[in-house]
């Protein structure tokens, strides 16, 4: 589920196969990964299930192809 208001925009994480059961560890192994690549996000939620991204109001198209770019890259790299 995606869901947000402005830039504040939050992902949650599920097991594959399963959107019912959320998947706490795979959120910290994504934000690790992300951490790495110097591009800083949270956990939130009930479970910490739920990716919280917070971008600057100045965010430009470069910026978030960046972000877009480096969050897939990290997906492939854990799914690896």
């Amino acid at each position: 589920d995606i869901r947000g208001a402005g830039l504040f925009i939050g992902i949650d994480l599920c097991r594959e196969g399963d959107p019912a059961r959320p998947d706490p560890s795979m959120a910290s192994d994504l934000i690790n990964t992300m951490r790495a690549r110097h591009i800083l996000i949270g956990a939130a939620g009930k479970y910490g299930n739920t990716l919280k991204l917070r971008p600057p109001l100045c965010l430009n198209e470069e910026e978030a192809n960046m972000f877009l770019t480096a969050i897939e890259d990290a997906l492939h790299v854990m799914n690896a």
